[in-house]
């Protein structure tokens, strides 16, 4: 507000003086068209100046690929167990080997995706939803199959 008053006076003093200089000329009009900025920029911003623009940026959090994968092989792992699950129900316990390879097979798909899981912490990502998901996920399925490979061969 200060140099807005000191301009004002500069601007008075110039017109005032009769012996007006090319040079002088061109110094009020710098001062002058420096006086219209500010008074612009005082208008827009509620009185007050603002000496510098600030920027904000906004992030989309993305999803890392690691965690995506370790995602898409809990639902493998998922569907595996579903599968497997209504096989054996419907042969009525006589699946035989196929069922273990499958079922192995699955476990394996669940441990894979733990350890994927687990890793893509390490990534720099803003977020890490899929790579929880997932850990989790696979966590379970692989306690699940544990389980149910120790009561396959406890029978």
């Amino acid at each position: 507000m200060a140099e807005i008053q000191r301009l004002e006076g500069w601007r008075g003093e110039l017109r005032r003086d009769s012996r007006t200089t090319e040079r002088a000329d061109r110094q009020s009009v710098t001062i002058i068209q420096r006086l219209e900025g500010w008074r612009g920029e005082l208008n827009r911003h509620g009185g007050e100046i603002q000496m510098a623009k600030t920027y904000t940026y906004k992030v989309h959090p993305r999803a890392g690929r690691k965690g995506v994968v370790s995602v898409v092989l809990s639902g493998i792992t998922i569907i595996l167990f579903l599968g497997l699950l209504t096989a054996c129900t419907v042969l009525k316990g006589q699946a035989g080997l196929w069922a273990g390879a499958v079922g192995f097979s699955g476990m394996m798909a669940a441990l894979s995706g733990v350890i994927i899981g687990l890793r893509s912490f390490r990534d720099r990502q803003p977020s890490y939803g899929f790579s929880k998901t997932g850990t989790i996920i696979n966590g379970i399925m692989v306690a699940v199959w544990f389980i149910l490979f120790c009561r396959g061969l406890a029978a």
